[in-house]
């Protein structure tokens, strides 16, 4: 159904008079008597079990939780943060409900798998607003997708504003949900700063168990303290490090020492820990012999398991050949039993060869031992060199590789359990890891995105599977996304307006106050809102004189204003003075955007007398008739239910908010 742009307008009007009134406050120490959170409950607990399919409900309740509270509070702030894992569960569209005044804001973070939920209410009457000892913020419904065991859905730690300006931290509070159903059966993997440490969490999704996976790089920042490792619960693991997933759900908590240097960056700065290099996974020294590319391992039995004893304590027996000019090992049917016996019971084999490294669980390295009643095990990575046609044709130049295990009796090709394929990849002068992709390449040149990671440490692109074939390494510039939002300093990842941000600069409404600055909190200018409307009817040619004395000709604003004059969408505020620094206030823009639509054609002829509210005589003659056609419109209802606040101001990171949703829900 098409929506006509007279509503379009006036849905933007609404939305920017409702939301723009700032005052500007300095924050002062934390009143030590007074404390807040945000209370995030599944199904009214802190935990739930549901079947996939079933939808669970999630509350966010903001509380004050000191001893002295009073009944109420005048809150000029609150954000919270919910992140869940989308491979697990998927907002239930027209479920969410939201008290009036929040935002509530859904957005895919920067590894495609995780949403990312910002609740937040910012109130730019100076009174604050009162706010109740318990509100229930937001409630909504994700639903689940596949089955996992406690999977946490994450409620991150931010802070509420009070009327005098003292800032409370709230703790974080997360939820855990186990999903039974058909299909296999994961575990949560979640990860945490610990006490005193910023940042978002990073993601590796959730593990079968016996799974391997590599620790990812460290995102968490701690003022004074470098990052030295994650903590399981019992031993201490680097970043990049291999784990192996356990039956059960596992927490990860970064380890800190103090800095040796001058310190961390202020507040943690959003900087990322470089991760520490890990100290590799102690290979067994094993004897081989070597014959053309074939190693063949030729210990005795009694020897290998003796030695094997001595040295298996932890992690996947391992043996690196990767120095060897060999592509393939043999391992004989005694000595693949001696190590099936001797790995642990959630652990298995790796083989480190040349050209990549291929990890077997334990239910394949048993299934492995069993058909190899005698003769030899043969395990392969080389370059594929024999190829379809078909396969040639998408392969080109890149690099692809040939993946076997064999017994005397063939190739195995389908594994009983999962094997862990690492292949070299080193990124190139500005790639990405999100650009690093791994493709299964069928007979016929279809090709199957295996989902691979990139290990920044080992520089290999890694995936699990049961199938063992022919794979190609590729790197695919379209996976990255490289936000225009990012070049700018003081724009947070994590800030409420990131998103508008990135979205007004793509379409080429906002620039930059500068090259590395964006100014999201500073105010909207009189010339800012000129130039934003003049990009949205696609920067036209001007040719009208300028009326202004205080626009110089060379000015950014200097097209926009006279385009808007020359429109009457402006006319200054007489003697030759438009202002163009100004900050925008309500009733300026009622002004602008009233003017604006009729410029558009649109009908402006609504109105109300504005009885209701109590500081209606504040408005200015000249905007009156603006003001009462917005809220003959029902188009402002005030910033309370009695005021109107005409001479209140916008942000431009809270313009930016408002022309994202008027594009999106309105003129799209």
């Amino acid at each position: 159904m098409q929506i006509t742009m007279n509503r379009a307008i006036y849905i933007l009007l609404a939305v920017i008079l409702c939301f723009v009134f700032i005052t500007s406050t300095a924050y002062a120490d934390i009143d030590d008597s007074r404390s807040y959170n945000f209370r995030l409950t599944v199904n009214g607990s802190q935990t739930a079990t549901v079947a996939v399919g079933d939808e669970i409900a999630l509350e966010v309740m903001l509380e004050r939780t000191d001893a002295n509270k009073t009944g109420s509070y005048a809150m000029y702030s609150m954000q919270d943060e919910i992140v869940f894992d989308g491979d697990y569960f998927s907002l239930v569209q027209g479920s969410v409900e939201i008290a009036a005044g929040y935002e509530f804001n859904v957005r895919t973070l920067d590894d495609g798998i995780r949403q990312r939920i910002m609740l937040s209410r910012v109130v730019y009457d100076q009174t604050g607003v009162e706010t109740p000892d318990s509100l229930l913020v937001a409630k909504f419904n994700l639903k689940a997708l596949q089955s996992v065991v406690n999977i946490d859905i994450i409620s991150k730690s931010y802070k509420v504003n009070s009327r005098t300006a003292d800032t409370y931290p709230t703790e974080a509070n997360d939820v855990t949900v186990t999903v039974t159903g058909p299909g296999p059966t994961t575990y949560g993997v979640t990860f945490t700063g610990g006490e005193g440490a910023k940042g978002t969490a990073p993601s590796v999704g959730a593990k079968e168990a016996g799974t391997r996976f590599t620790l990812p790089a460290n995102t968490f920042t701690k003022e004074g303290y470098d990052f030295t490792g994650w903590h399981d619960g019992s031993k201490t693991y680097a970043a990049g490090a291999g784990y192996t997933m356990p039956d059960h759900a596992i927490t990860f908590t970064a380890q800190w020492k103090k800095s040796t240097g001058a310190g961390g960056p202020p507040g943690g700065g959003g900087v990322v820990t470089p991760p520490v290099k890990p100290e590799p996974e102690k290979p067994v020294d094993v004897s081989i012999t070597i014959k053309g590319t074939t190693a063949t391992l030729d210990m005795e039995v009694e020897e290998l398991s003796s030695l094997l004893k001595e040295i298996v304590d932890a992690g996947p027996v391992t043996l690196d050949l990767s120095d060897k000019k060999v592509s393939s090992l043999d391992i004989p049917s005694g000595a693949l039993k001696a190590i099936s016996e001797a790995a642990k019971a959630k652990e298995g084999l790796q083989v480190a060869l040349p050209k990549g490294t291929i990890e077997l669980d334990k239910v394949s390295l048993d299934e492995l031992s069993k058909v190899t009643e005698k003769g030899n095990l043969k395990i392969s990575i080389d370059a594929a060199k024999v190829l379809t046609p078909e396969q040639q044709v998408v392969v080109k130049d890149k690099p692809v590789y040939d993946i076997r295990v064999e017994t005397d009796a063939g190739a195995v090709v389908g594994l009983k359990g999962k094997a862990t394929i690492y292949l070299p990849c080193e990124l190139k002068v500005g790639q990405s890891a999100a650009g690093v992709v791994v493709y299964y390449v069928d007979s016929d040149g279809s090709l199957v995105d295996m989902k691979a990671q990139y290990d920044p440490i080992k520089k290999m692109a890694y995936f699990t599977t049961n199938h063992l074939s022919v794979y190609m390494v590729a790197y695919d510039e379209s996976l990255v996304k490289v936000s225009p939002a990012d070049r700018y300093t003081d724009v947070d990842k994590v800030a409420w307006y990131y998103e508008a941000v990135e979205y007004v600069l793509e379409k080429g409404l906002f620039v930059g106050t500068s090259d590395t600055t964006f100014s999201p909190n500073t105010v909207m200018s009189r010339a800012m809102l000129v130039t934003v409307l003049w990009r949205m009817e696609g920067e036209p040619a001007v040719s009208s004189t300028n009326s202004f004395t205080d626009v110089a000709a060379d000015a950014w604003y200097a097209k926009p204003v006279i385009w808007a004059n020359a429109n009457n969408i402006v006319s200054g505020y007489g003697d030759g003075l438009f202002g163009p620094n100004d900050n925008i206030t309500r009733e300026q823009m009622a002004a602008i955007l009233n003017r604006y639509a009729s410029f558009r054609g649109y009908d402006v002829s609504a109105t109300n007398n504005l009885a209701a509210y109590t500081d209606a005589s504040h408005v200015s003659d000249w905007a009156l008739v603006s003001m009462k056609w917005a809220v003959g419109e029902k188009l402002i209802t005030g910033m309370t239910t009695t005021t109107l606040v005409p001479q209140g101001n916008a942000t431009r990171a809270q313009v930016a908010s408002i022309l994202m949703r008027y594009i999106e829900n309105v003129v799209e």
